[in-house]
């Protein structure tokens, strides 16, 4: 535990995200202090313990998560291997559009809209856009 003026603020490493959780403790009594850190330590740990992620997904994870995803469903045989190979094509088009290093929370609706863009211009038909489009949005949905 550190102060922040008045204010005692707690500092938690993650490891498996290799940051550290900065948070106020919002008092300026000690003992008040230690009470809140530990409870906000116990409940950081148990987050981390149960593999929720404390800072939130990047495009380029979730892509590698998602195509990971479906390739189990190659390996069940709900798709097939070319199928797969199209959806990867697609998800590399996107990743040409936004970089890896984009934060999940920071896209929204039209994020994508120069996405669809540059796959108009590339005369795709509109039936295998209308199909990309459920793919990047199956993205979302999955995570």
């Amino acid at each position: 535990m550190s102060r922040s003026g008045d204010v005692y603020q707690c500092r938690i490493w993650v490891p498996d995200e290799r940051k550290y959780v900065r948070k106020s403790l919002k008092t300026t009594d000690q003992a008040t202090a230690k009470q809140r850190g530990e409870k906000l330590i116990l409940e950081t740990l148990s987050d981390v313990a149960s593999g929720r992620k404390l800072f939130g997904i990047i495009l380029g994870d979730l892509v590698d998560k998602f195509l990971d995803y479906r390739w189990k469903d190659v390996e069940n045989g709900t798709i097939t291997e070319a199928r797969f190979n199209t959806i990867q094509s697609q998800c590399r088009a996107l990743l040409r559009t936004k970089p890896r290093s984009v934060k999940i929370a920071e896209l929204d609706e039209n994020s994508f809209h120069e996405w669809r863009q540059i796959q108009l211009k590339k005369s795709t038909r509109e039936l295998s856009l209308i199909q990309a489009c459920a793919i990047v949005s199956a993205k979302f949905c999955a995570y």
